[in-house]
């Protein structure tokens, strides 16, 4: 027993010697943590300044005609009811003007929409309306007498109806104060395209451009209230064109992000997929803009900070060691 107690102690002192003071190889690899930064930066007509980046301020012009669709919306009572059998037994053609009167027993009184000639010893279908479509609601099978016919003709020619004649209601598109409200939104949604063309016809290799665009002017003859499914806007767009070199203003964000770290961190990366630019200010004639960049990106650590202490991390390993043979 003695002789096994003996070997293992042997044993365990050539590990704790060999753990201690052996060699020990330790890789590090710095975290990192989201980054999202927003900084603006001046640009100014030709070569810039020690303050602004180089770039060029391009005022132009567009016009087109846009449709706008119309979303307004009224319900309006249907002219028309439905239609009603005219029978002539005469031996005569029987012609009736539009808006001729039909009576029924109740007193309901309607017209014919349009003209009609009733051939003898037939009977054709009519559109008729009431009289009063605010009071009318529906009418039940019935028959009709003509009241302008004599009292003779009242006999042979009469109209029924077969079905139940009722009023009808139906939605028409009417121009709302909504819909002139939207038409900038929609003039310079149609005409973007027409406008990044002609923005493009500025650029040179290095630039990349941003345009601001306003509409100043839109003609239509329709007012608010009109019943029409759409309209036509002649409308003229006047924008701005302002290119920069981009390259540059990536170096003023990545130097602005630098400067606001504190010591002992860095940029990993920055998400050029992230990167948005909007145009804040501009002065077309001292050729001047501000542009606002956000962009997303990463940071880290740098390799020599000093929570880097290869040798302090050593010794921690093996006082680690150390504490965790004691326990044996």
């Amino acid at each position: 027993m003695a002789i096994v107690f003996f070997v293992v102690s042997i044993f365990l002192g050539v590990s704790f010697i060999y753990y201690v003071f052996g060699k020990v190889k330790i890789i590090i690899t710095p975290s990192y943590e989201k980054l999202s930064w927003e900084t603006t930066v001046d640009v100014h007509d030709a070569m810039g300044t020690a303050q602004s980046v180089p770039g060029k301020l391009e005022p132009f012009e567009i016009s087109g005609d846009v449709t706008i669709p119309v979303s307004g919306e009224k319900i309006i009572n249907e002219e028309g009811i439905g239609r009603v059998t005219i029978v002539n037994n005469g031996d005569k053609s029987q012609p009736l003007i539009a808006t001729t009167r039909l009576i029924a027993p109740d007193g309901t009184l309607l017209r014919l929409q349009e003209r009609v000639v009733v051939p003898s010893r037939q009977s054709i279908e009519a559109e008729v309306y009431p009289d009063d479509a605010d009071t009318f609601t529906k009418l039940s099978p019935t028959r009709f007498v003509f009241p302008g016919l004599s009292d003779d003709l009242k006999k042979i020619i009469y109209a029924e109806n077969k079905n139940i004649l009722s009023s009808g209601e139906k939605k028409v598109r009417v121009v709302s104060q909504e819909d002139m409200n939207k038409i900038d939104a929609i003039v310079l949604e149609s005409l973007n395209g027409k406008i990044q063309e002609k923005a493009k016809e500025f650029m040179q290799d290095i630039y990349s451009e941003l345009v601001s665009k306003e509409v100043i002017e839109k003609k239509t003859d329709i007012k608010i209230g009109d019943e029409i499914e759409s309209f036509v806007v002649q409308a003229k767009i006047k924008a701005l064109a302002v290119l920069f070199d981009e390259k540059r203003v990536i170096e003023k964000v990545k130097k602005g992000i630098a400067d606001s770290l504190p010591d002992g961190k860095e940029i990993k990366d920055l998400d050029p997929k992230t990167i948005v630019y909007t145009i804040e200010k501009f002065n077309i004639d001292e050729g001047t803009a501000q542009i606002k960049v956000f962009v997303e990106g990463r940071v880290q650590v740098k390799q020599e900070n000093k929570i880097f202490n290869k040798e302090l991390i050593v010794q921690m390993k093996k006082l680690k060691l150390l504490w965790s043979s004691a326990n044996i």
